[in-house]
């Protein structure tokens, strides 16, 4: 006769784990997978960390092999079980996007939600896979192993009325080849997206705008001699702002940072020594330069809503 396997019970070691991990899944499911793969694992098996927590916890921690094994594919389940209630019979939207890990791999993000008229929708992190490459197939891909997993039994064609992306032209082609099996579904790139695009060639046209606000990056940059002087003769102004460039509108925010504080940024760069470094001197020239302070003015005046 086979023998019947049976999951043990939840000792409370193991319900402090999971209670965690769905404590976290709130907050979004993506840290759960981010704690399972780097940082889990590793402190369970460490005798300290098994200590810290029969001290603090009252509890015996479980194995991590038992943990990944047993446990874990019930935490899987009662989420997506979850997810599925919520979604109920409504009509919903989806939205995905990619994006690259810490190794290099392009990740594929799909998350869902119901289209309610008279709530804002709570989305789900439904779905994340590993792509070999972007393009409208692994997009695609995507989008229908998001819809299995969610409706097992059959997808409801019917009621998919909106698909949300960027502007990028593979997921242009792929809602266009998913527009044949989801003829209710409306493709929406986002509006965000193209303000970017706006903000970056809106860079290009105040080229020496761009220098300034690239060399007092570097002047203040992990220099705390530099940010005190900042502190001691401007001790109202905020210190200098860094963009960086792929997060969306944060170069105009830079831009009006300084033209709110250029007098006093232009009084403080003066104050350096410009042999210290190159970055200090070209500095020095752009604040004297006439053009800049009428560019940012320009930008202050008619690109502030930008952000």
């Amino acid at each position: 006769m086979e023998k019947v396997r049976v999951a043990p019970a939840l000792t409370k070691g193991s319900r402090v784990v999971i209670e965690l991990l769905m404590g976290l899944y709130v907050l979004h499911p993506f840290y759960v997978w981010l704690l399972w793969r780097y940082w889990w694992l590793r402190p369970m098996i460490q005798q300290s960390f098994r200590t810290f927590m029969q001290k603090r916890c009252l509890a015996d921690m479980p194995n991590h092999t038992t943990l990944r094994k047993t446990y874990l594919k019930k935490l899987f389940e009662e989420t997506i079980h979850r997810i599925r209630c919520s979604i109920g019979d409504d009509r919903i939207w989806i939205s995905i996007d990619e994006t690259t890990d810490i190794e290099g791999q392009f990740v594929v993000n799909t998350i869902i939600s119901v289209l309610n008229p008279d709530t804002p929708s709570v989305p789900f992190l439904l779905y994340s896979d590993i792509a070999e490459r972007t393009n409208h197939i692994s997009v695609a891909e995507a989008f229908t192993d998001s819809l299995n997993l969610l409706w097992p039994d059959g997808v409801h064609h019917g009621r998919i009325l909106l698909f949300v992306t960027d502007g990028a032209s593979y997921m242009k082609s792929a809602a266009q080849c998913l527009r044949v099996l989801f003829p209710k579904m409306i493709h929406v790139t986002c509006v965000v997206h193209g303000l970017h695009r706006l903000c970056e060639e809106i860079r290009v046209l105040f080229p020496q705008v761009d220098n300034l606000i690239a060399h007092m990056k570097k002047v203040s940059l992990k220099s705390t001699s530099r940010n005190q002087t900042l502190r001691t003769i401007a001790p109202t102004v905020p210190q200098p702002s860094r963009p960086i460039i792929t997060r969306w509108g944060t170069w105009i925010v830079a831009a009006l940072y300084y033209a709110e504080h250029f007098g006093a940024l232009h009084q403080i760069v003066d104050e350096l020594d410009s042999s210290e470094a190159a970055a200090i001197a070209k500095s020095q020239e752009l604040f004297r330069y006439s053009g800049v302070i009428a560019n940012l003015a320009f930008i202050a005046a008619n690109l502030s809503e930008f952000p």
